[in-house]
């Protein structure tokens, strides 16, 4: 799922690493329908939902077309405060528009 997370990002001219903003993960969930096996070649579809600090994805994998695990996780936008700590702040209007055309 977070490699799907990634090529999303990459598809929208993106990096989840790097300049002030930070991505922490808050939930992630699995549930698996079929085995994988290593080296078993699968498509991740990914869908996202946000609210004004956190987005929300949802994802289907599939292995030869056959649905064989379904999750989520979500991640906040937070930056770094002088002390170190992370703080919640709202996601930028351009990150969220360039992740939702890379959607479509």
């Amino acid at each position: 799922m977070e490699e799907a997370e990634h090529a999303l990002w990459r598809a929208a001219g993106l990096s989840i690493v790097g300049d002030d903003l930070h991505w922490p993960r808050v939930t992630a969930h699995a549930e698996y329908k079929r085995p994988l096996r290593f080296e078993d070649e699968i498509d991740v579809k990914v869908r996202a939902g946000f609210g004004r600090t956190r987005i929300q994805y949802g994802f289907e994998i599939q292995r030869e077309h056959t649905l064989v695990a379904i999750g989520a996780m979500s991640s906040v936008c937070a930056r770094s405060e002088r002390d170190g700590q992370l703080k919640t702040t709202a996601i930028p209007a351009d990150v969220r528009e360039r992740l939702i055309t890379a959607l479509r």
